[in-house]
């Protein structure tokens, strides 16, 4: 609901900025500032920190995830150049990527365990950088299947029409998965129970997002 709010900002950076990339460098580089700011105030003093239990809801609000948006106009802006550049670095995203799946690992072990998650908050500055190597590796292969009219993009302009609809009910089917079959999982390895609720998960997920899609759509055409 945030991002409906910043909406107008985002229009007014993407006009602003247009086609000079002096512009957007300024403006990359004011928010990026701003940004890591916020992330090491908030990993500081809230994060373990002595106000992690008073504002620990701090990590909703739109300071936390406005870089995003900012980065992702500045890509499509220059798309030709972003395009150009990432499938020709595409191997030193790939040893970032691994690099810091390490760091991010390291620190969630560092507490012990079992695994608390609380402690796998994605505000942290790893956690950041891990999101924005993800975003780009996907955004090369994107680029590099519509550059070769990949007959993979069908199949991912379908799912991605229903993936924010599945992602809403995710965790609703997770817990549902764990509850059907914890009695037969729970005497498995733990890395094969994961596999199997991950992919649980994202099936049921999708299957239920596409099929309230036409049930509504019955709904209507009858109503």
């Amino acid at each position: 609901l945030q991002f409906i709010v910043l909406i107008p900002i985002f229009w007014w950076i993407v006009n602003w900025v247009g086609n000079s990339a002096k512009r957007a460098w300024f403006l990359s580089a004011f928010f990026t500032v701003l940004f890591f700011a916020w992330i090491l105030f908030y990993d500081i003093e809230v994060f373990h920190g002595p106000h992690m239990h008073q504002w620990y809801l701090l990590d909703r609000v739109m300071p936390s995830f406005f870089i995003f948006g900012v980065y992702g106009i500045m890509m499509w802006q220059f798309k030709e150049k972003f395009a150009a550049f990432s499938q020709r670095r595409w191997w030193q995203l790939l040893i970032a990527m691994v690099l810091i799946f390490g760091w991010t690992n390291h620190e969630l072990f560092s507490f012990g365990f079992p695994v608390n998650l609380y402690n796998a908050t994605y505000y942290k500055p790893s956690m950041v950088f891990y999101c924005l190597v993800i975003i780009s590796l996907i955004s090369t292969y994107a680029f590099r299947s519509i550059k070769s009219h990949s007959f993979n993009l069908p199949i991912f302009h379908f799912l991605a029409n229903y993936a924010y609809r599945a992602f809403l009910s995710h965790v609703f089917w997770l817990e549902m998965i764990i509850l059907t079959i914890w009695p037969w999982v729970k005497f498995l390895p733990l890395s094969l129970a994961v596999v199997i609720c991950y992919l649980g998960t994202w099936i049921i997920s999708f299957g239920s997002a596409v099929g309230f899609h036409v049930v509504w759509k019955y709904v209507k055409r009858i109503v």
